[in-house]
C-alpha cells in the first residue's frame, strides 16, 4: 500500500483567542434570535407615539406650515397693520394680561393686597372709600365711653386711682400687682428703656426683658412702665402676638381691651384712618 501523504500539521490557535472563545457563554442560537426579536419589538413599542398626541403634533405642524406659507405669499402692502388690527391686537393682549393678573391675585389670597401702598404711605392705605354702613359701624366702634380719652389719659387715671387706694389703705386686687413706685429702681430703668426701644421698633426680635412680661403675675403694672401709648404700630402688632399666645383667654382679653383697643382708637382719632399693622394686630 502506498504511504499516506502527510499533510501539514494544523497550527495551534493563539492562547488569547482560546481564552476569549472559552469565556463566551454557551447559548442556543434560536433563543438568542427570539430574544433579539423581542427586544426590537419593545423598542418599537416604546417609540410609538399615542394617537391623540400624534394628531395634535400633525395639526400644529400643518398650522405652522400654513402660516409660514401665507407669510411668504402675502403682499408687502398687506403687511402694514391697519388701525383696527392694531387695536384688536392690543385688546387681546390686554385681556390676556388681565387674566394672568387675576390668576396671580387668586394665588396670593393670603397676603394683603395693599402691601406696596402700605410701604409707600408709611403704614396707611390711601384713597379708601367708606360707605354709610361702614361709617356707622366705625362710629359704634369709636364709642368707648361718655368722653373721648386716649391711652395716656387712661394711664394717668390708673396712677391716680392707685395713689388714692394707697391713701385709703385699700388693696389693689383689680390691678393684680404692686404699685409702680414700689418697683426696684433697676426694674423701672430696664423697662423704661424697653419702652423707648418699642417707640422706634419696626421689625426684628423683641427685647428679652419684654418677652418675660406675660409670665409675670403683675404683668399689667410692668407693662405700664413701657408707656404703651407711645409704641409704634409695629411694636403693638408684635406685642399682641406675644401676649395672645402666652396669656390665658381672660388675661389676653384684658390686654386687648386696655392696650390694643385704646391704641387703635387713638390712631384712628389722630390720623382719621387705621394703620395697617394695627389692623393686622
Amino acid at each position: 500500500m502506498p504511504k499516506a501523504v502527510k499533510g501539514k500539521p494544523k497550527r495551534a490557535c493563539p492562547l488569547e483567542k482560546q481564552l476569549a472563545f472559552d469565556s463566551k457563554p454557551w447559548y442556543d442560537g434560536k433563543q438568542s434570535a427570539s430574544r433579539d426579536a423581542d427586544s426590537d419589538g419593545d423598542d418599537i413599542a416604546e417609540d410609538v407615539v399615542p394617537e391623540k398626541l400624534s394628531r395634535r403634533t400633525l395639526a400644529l405642524a400643518r398650522q405652522q406650515q400654513a402660516e409660514e406659507q401665507a407669510r411668504r405669499t402675502k403682499p408687502v402692502a398687506q403687511q402694514v397693520p391697519t388701525a383696527r388690527a392694531t387695536a384688536a391686537q392690543a385688546i387681546a393682549s390686554s385681556d390676556e394680561s388681565d387674566e394672568e393678573s387675576e390668576a396671580e391675585d387668586d394665588m396670593d389670597t393670603d397676603e394683603y393686597e395693599g402691601q406696596d401702598l402700605v410701604r409707600i404711605n408709611d403704614g396707611y392705605v390711601e384713597e379708601v372709600e367708606i360707605c354709610e354702613d361702614d361709617e356707622e359701624a366705625l362710629a359704634n366702634f369709636m364709642v368707648g365711653g361718655p368722653e373721648r380719652r386716649n391711652l395716656a389719659d387712661i394711664i394717668m387715671d390708673k396712677i391716680f386711682e392707685k395713689e388714692a387706694r394707697e391713701r385709703s389703705g385699700m388693696d389693689d386686687d383689680e390691678a393684680g400687682g404692686p404699685d409702680q413706685s414700689r418697683f426696684d429702681p433697676k426694674i423701672v430703668e430696664v423697662y423704661t428703656g424697653v419702652g423707648k426701644i418699642l417707640q422706634r421698633y419696626t421689625s426684628g426680635k423683641l427685647p428679652k426683658a419684654f418677652k418675660v412680661i406675660p409670665s409675670l403675675s403683675y404683668w399689667e403694672d410692668i407693662l405700664w412702665l413701657t408707656t404703651p401709648d407711645k409704641w409704634s404700630p409695629h411694636a403693638m402688632r408684635a406685642a399682641t402676638r406675644l401676649f395672645a399666645s402666652n396669656l390665658n383667654p381672660k388675661m389676653a382679653q384684658r390686654f386687648f381691651n386696655i392696650f390694643l383697643l385704646e391704641h387703635v382708637r387713638q390712631d384712628i382719632r389722630e390720623n382719621k384712618r387705621l394703620n395697617f399693622h394695627l389692623y393686622m394686630a
